[in-house]
């Protein structure tokens, strides 16, 4: 039987992040073809394929700094399946990416697209806890070392006042059964057809393109849930190559706001009643 998703990739000066990732694709993800788009100054196609000849993998080589937006547009036009896996090249995927499950649940439901968790492995609020174990409690630390350190669930629902206000209420709460929302994590399986007609990602948006592509999803009605249990574990990691670069999102978050019109703009999390951001003209 023919694999029904293919794993997509979008990988920019992380060469070893993507190693990491491949090699757990390795063992969990095998039968699924795999994409990657490259926008980095040198490709490390050749290296990565020929460690990894057991993987279907297909190389697109993109001009330097494509872009996170337009590398995924790329992506999503080369997929010939009914769905993808969406991954950043700092994940580590293990048997909490059930995708059959995942798929499974997308038909059930009639979902266009499908979010999970990340499990953290390195965040800066999780290394106080490190160094509280380590003086505390060092028996747990190998435990902490291969586990993950802390579930980030980013689950949203945009609330429209009028056409120029608009609120993104997120929560990071725990959820028991699937949870219809607005947004989810940039990890989850999306059903192609639908991401296509929606136009995929706006390649004007070189990063701080998440909060634009769901609020089009939702303008587009695509219907979008989360899985608890559904996950990837995540390994964040900012070289100083790639730190100028990342560290522009909020930048093309602003650009997003003006894009849609809004005079108000604001997103809260509403576990804590904390305003993550907020722009007003």
């Amino acid at each position: 039987m023919q694999p029904s998703v293919t794993i997509v990739i979008k990988t920019f000066e992380r060469p070893q992040s993507l190693k990491k990732l491949l090699n757990t694709l390795n063992t969990y993800a095998r039968q699924y073809p795999i994409i990657v788009a490259d926008d980095s100054k040198i490709s490390a196609e050749t290296a990565i394929k020929k460690q990894f000849p057991a993987l279907a993998i297909t190389w697109l080589n993109l001009p330097f700094d494509t872009g996170l937006s337009a590398g995924r547009n790329a992506l999503v036009n080369n997929v010939q399946t009914d769905y993808f896996l969406l991954c950043d090249d700092d994940f580590k995927l293990d048997e909490r990416a059930d995708i059959e499950r995942a798929v499974k649940t997308i038909n059930e439901n009639k979902l266009d697209i499908l979010g999970g968790d990340f499990y953290n492995y390195v965040t800066i609020p999780t290394i106080k806890r490190f160094i509280k174990l380590l003086i505390f409690d060092p028996w747990k630390i190998k435990m902490y070392l291969f586990k993950n350190f802390e579930t980030n669930r980013y689950l949203g629902t945009f609330r429209l006042k009028n056409e120029s206000s608009c609120e993104l209420l997120i929560t990071n709460k725990n959820k028991d059964e699937l949870y219809y929302c607005d947004l989810v994590n940039n990890f989850f399986i999306g059903k192609t057809s639908a991401v296509k007609k929606m136009g995929a990602w706006d390649p004007e948006l070189k990063m701080g393109e998440h909060e634009d592509f769901f609020y089009r999803a939702k303008k587009h009605k695509l219907v979008v849930a989360y899985l608890p249990g559904f996950g990837t574990g995540h390994f964040p990691v900012i070289k100083s190559n790639y730190k100028k670069y990342r560290l522009r999102a909020s930048q093309y978050k602003n650009k997003f706001v003006l894009k849609h019109h809004f005079k108000s703009y604001i997103e809260i999390q509403i576990d804590s009643n904390k305003v993550l951001f907020e722009y007003n003209q």
